[in-house]
């Protein structure tokens, strides 16, 4: 079950992050086309990153389920290893995705796509608050999560120049 809903939920941030391209790309309001332009600049690098980050970790996890096994060729998992290892590679490095995401995304831009992202995260706090106990322990992580995110931020923002 966590190998599942790791898969979905990158997948639900890849659709989410082809949804705003077709909105960058297709939109009729000119503004509506720049903010989604924005918004998928900042999913980019972290879409890339994670994914492959975790997908890797994914396939880790489906080996340890054939033990010994998985090594071997015929399974077909010792396959699937190597190819989750070099999206990491191929797709752009994590370091490189992280100074993507914190040079140009944060640093150039003073964090406006960013802090724009994480106010529309924060914007889901009602709409959780509301739902009651079958969510509280998701809105408390998510707002743990935005605080570090938001301190995080603003420290690099503080200090990059150092």
């Amino acid at each position: 079950m966590l190998m599942r809903s790791c898969n979905e939920a990158m997948r639900a941030l890849a659709y989410r992050a082809a949804f705003v391209a077709d909105v960058a790309r297709s939109s009729t309001d000119r503004d509506n086309r720049k903010r989604a332009a924005l918004r998928l600049s900042v999913l980019t690098p972290i879409i890339k990153a994670w994914c492959s980050e975790l997908g890797q970790e994914m396939v880790s996890l489906g080996l340890q389920v054939h033990g010994g096994m998985g090594y071997i060729e015929e399974t077909g998992v010792a396959q699937l290893l190597r190819d989750a290892r070099i999206t990491t590679i191929y797709e752009g490095t994590t370091g490189i995705q992280a100074r993507d995401l914190i040079g140009r995304k944060l640093i150039d831009d003073g964090g406006r796509g960013i802090h724009a992202l994480l106010e529309e995260i924060r914007a889901l706090d009602p709409t959780l608050e509301e739902a009651g106990e079958p969510l509280s322990r998701i809105r408390v992580a998510l707002t743990q999560g935005l605080a570090a995110a938001v301190e995080a931020m603003d420290y690099v923002l503080a200090r990059h120049k150092e």
